[in-house]
């Protein structure tokens, strides 16, 4: 699997969820100086890995899933480009959590998490 070549299985590099999806610029990059907010947008990273997450958060459009509701959900509340992006930082989540605490995936535990 590309995904794990690029990552490993070891997550002790990164200490929480937040920093994995950070390295994988899945979150968002505000730029605030005096509390006056410059600019704000996706990180600009080259990061295969992340990459990855975005298309299997794309993928999900017609899937009758949970995480194929939240995208639709989200499309609707902020637009395609960054309801993939949410869509791809919650399976990245979900793909730290897995590996790092060596369990199986269950939907219905993700489907009440908002």
């Amino acid at each position: 699997m590309p995904l794990f070549s690029e990552v490993g299985r070891d997550m002790s590099s990164w200490p929480t969820a937040a920093h994995f999806v950070s390295w994988l610029a899945l979150c968002p990059d505000n730029d605030i100086s005096v509390g006056k907010l410059l600019w704000r947008g996706a990180r600009r990273v080259k990061n295969r890995a992340g990459h990855l997450f975005r298309m299997a958060a794309f993928s999900l459009h017609h899937s009758l899933t949970p995480l194929g509701n939240y995208l639709r959900r989200m499309k609707a509340k902020l637009g395609p480009e960054a309801a993939t992006m949410a869509t791809a930082h919650k399976i990245a989540v979900i793909f730290y959590t897995m590996v790092k605490n060596e369990v199986e995936y269950d939907e219905t535990l993700w489907a009440e998490a908002r």
